[in-house]
């Protein structure tokens, strides 16, 4: 994703675009089936891996795959607000899901255990790469809210 840095101080936020719907299907076709061997077979990979006494972890291997889903696109969309010099809106949704994932782990640890964990986090992952594509989508579609300075995109006062 160093290109996005480049691309974006050249204003051309069409290449952007493209860019990362040139990247998204890659980091996709390696995730999915991965999420999909960890759903249908993850008790036989935990039994095989370690041992039968932790069978019943394979319910939370099988949550945090999905998770893996969510960061693997999260990452995409944090990168490319970084390159677009906007580490404020990155930060902001790491916040929101930090704390979202600390009060989802409070509520569902205690009555659902392990699961409940993966459960937050994949919760946490998945919308905090709904927060980042909301923050691109605002800065592609309304150029107005934004002001190109010195190659950086900068909200007016």
């Amino acid at each position: 994703m160093p290109d996005i840095s480049s691309i974006a101080s050249e204003g051309e936020l069409a290449k952007i675009s493209n860019t990362i719907q040139s990247v998204l299907p890659l980091s996709i076709i390696i995730v999915i089936p991965a999420m999909a061997g960890a759903v249908l077979f993850g008790p036989e990979i935990v039994y095989y891996a370690f041992t039968e006494e932790y069978v019943v972890a394979s319910v939370g291997l099988s949550v945090l795959m999905i998770q893996r889903f969510f960061q693997s696109m999260y990452m995409i969309f944090e990168r490319t607000l970084q390159g677009l010099d906007q580490p404020n809106l990155a930060a902001r949704a790491k916040v929101v899901a930090f704390v979202v994932n600390v009060l989802l782990n409070l509520a569902l640890v205690p009555t659902d255990g392990l699961v409940g964990a993966a459960a937050t986090t994949t919760v946490s992952y998945g919308l905090n790469m709904i927060l980042h594509v909301s923050d691109l989508r605002q800065l592609y579609s309304s150029p107005r809210r934004y002001q190109k300075v010195d190659g950086a995109y900068f909200q007016p006062a």
